[in-house]
């Protein structure tokens, strides 16, 4: 092989490894925003199931203020009220 071909083959590889430090880069980034984007997440889903929690708490206190109206209305008519 002479110097030429030498000297063309390790430029190549120069931009072959300039290429692939940029890739790394940007491998880097995408794992931090990923790790990033898991961390909020998390704080979203546990927020979320706080929510929840009160949104079926209220829901059970206004199902017993619902059952607890029809109750007296029926009582308010004058018509026997059955327990479930």
């Amino acid at each position: 092989m002479d110097n030429v071909a030498l000297n063309t083959i390790m430029a190549k590889l120069d931009t072959m490894g300039a290429q692939l430090t940029t890739q790394l880069a940007k491998t880097d980034l995408l794992e931090a925003s990923i790790t990033s984007l898991r961390a909020d997440l998390a704080v979203v889903v546990t927020a979320s199931s706080k929510k929840d929690e009160i949104i079926s708490k209220h829901s059970e206190q206004i199902n017993n203020c619902e059952q607890a109206m029809r109750s007296t209305s029926i009582r308010i008519l004058g018509l026997a009220v059955k327990k479930d």
